[in-house]
């Protein structure tokens, strides 16, 4: 009986991963349903791009797989290599185009150790991507050792169908190696020996013959075929953040930058794109292994300057391919305001001491203010931001605007047009005010 969990994945979202349950050895009846949404909204999983999974195991091993996907939902069955060892199975879902990702995001498995001990299930590597790749590689031998008659002839074959299989590979990580004959139902069943045994039936030199493939397949010195799975995990930004971050007041400046990231492999560079030219192109000098950071305004490096609404992220470098991380903005904005006060006389001052003064990018703003004898409730706004619309204990109405250009100046010197509005009536006691 197959049982199916379905989550929610925000592609576009960090967080604490969320977690799945399943039990040690329950082969084949269990899937995962992956509902991709990015930044709150429904996300469409295109047809030229693929889903993968990539899991690791509390022992350490890994358990790489294609994904489908079907009316939208991205779905991976759990194999018996991923739920041959109970606890904690870290879960990655990478999206591909043309070799690249476009975004990963990770979640976690919690396999529930079973009763009974399942000898026959032992933790063990597994990677179903390269299947196919391997089977055309067995093909291209078979087809090598009846080419044998004619040396020069088997060895032209060779040479295009092992560029093939590197087409179809991209193995871009630490050599793995198969020394022993698999074992039955083995889902490797490629061994070094059965290699060089059809390779030697075309009297080739086993070196020689690989010399054309790339860093990521090749032969020792021995002659012993080896290629790299592991590249299947892609490269990926695991953070990004940057500080200060959120809202900034129009008229101030920033001048101590810092950003700061983390990769899940050692990149050859990373640079910012930004919108801020003084930003714009710095380098991003790795901490310790596969973590870095930018720091501006301290020794050594200008400071940015930055006073105006921009977007920043970076691009790694790794093995020739360039990868970008999520984008993270600063908006430099005005303030709005809420709050009572006595008479009918606006200033800056006034405005200043009301109860509600912060940083917005909308009007948008719900408060409880108390207006006692003498006492009207006040609501300001930069003019830009529309025309508001009040609420008052549920009912529309209420307010009344007494001023749509009053001249401003923030704090940092900014001067910008408000809208002063003012509650109809003064002596209203406590009530809720509601502004959209």
């Amino acid at each position: 009986m197959e049982s199916t969990y379905r989550i929610p994945i925000d592609f576009g979202e960090g967080g604490l991963p969320k977690a799945v349950f399943a039990k040690q050895y329950d082969v084949g009846s269990r899937i995962i349903e992956l509902e991709p949404y990015m930044r709150g909204r429904k996300m469409e999983i295109e047809s030229d791009v693929i889903p993968y999974i990539q899991l690791t195991k509390p022992d350490g091993k890994t358990v790489v797989s294609e994904c489908s996907v079907k009316e939208g939902i991205i779905r991976a069955p759990l194999s018996a290599a991923a739920l041959s060892v109970a606890g904690v199975v870290r879960a990655e879902i990478a999206l591909y185009r043309n070799d690249t990702v476009i975004s990963s995001h990770i979640f976690h498995i919690r396999v529930e150790a079973a009763a009974y001990s399942e000898e026959t299930c032992t933790s063990s590597e597994e990677y179903n991507i390269f299947l196919k790749a391997i089977n055309d590689a067995e093909n291209a031998l078979r087809n090598a050792e009846i080419a044998a008659e004619n040396a020069e002839t088997a060895y032209a074959e060779i040479q295009e169908h092992l560029s093939v299989c590197d087409e179809k590979l991209k193995l871009k990580q630490d050599l793995l190696t198969f020394d022993e004959a698999p074992a039955d139902g083995s889902n490797n069943p490629v061994t070094s020996s059965g290699i060089m045994n059809a390779i030697k039936k075309s009297s080739l030199t086993p070196v020689a013959k690989t010399s054309e493939m790339t860093a990521e397949v090749g032969a020792d010195e021995n002659g012993k075929l080896w290629f790299d799975p592991l590249s299947a995990v892609p490269f990926s930004f695991e953070s990004f953040t940057i500080s200060p971050n959120g809202l900034r007041e129009k008229g101030s400046e920033i001048r101590d930058f810092s950003l700061n990231f983390k990769t899940n492999k050692t990149s050859d560079s990373v640079i910012t794109v930004s919108t801020w030219q003084a930003i714009d192109g710095k380098d991003c000098t790795p901490i310790i292994g596969n973590s870095g950071n930018l720091l501006l305004g301290v020794t050594g490096n200008a400071p940015p300057l930055i006073a105006e609404s921009g977007s920043i992220h970076l691009k790694a470098t790794y093995r020739g391919e360039e990868y970008l991380s999520q984008k993270i903005s600063l908006s430099f904005v005005n303030r709005i305001f809420m709050g009572t006060a006595s008479g009918e006389t606006v200033s800056d001052a006034m405005l200043n001491s009301l109860s509600v003064n912060k940083l917005a990018s909308s009007r948008a703003q719900t408060s409880s203010v108390t207006a006692g004898t003498g006492e009207y409730v006040y609501y300001a706004c930069p003019a830009s931001y529309g025309t508001p619309t009040f609420k008052v204990g549920g009912f529309e109405g209420g307010f009344e605007l007494t001023d749509g250009s009053y001249s401003y100046t923030n704090p940092s010197g900014f001067t910008e047009p408000y809208q002063i509005w003012r509650s109809t009536n003064a002596n209203l006691g406590t009530i809720t005010v509601e502004v959209t």
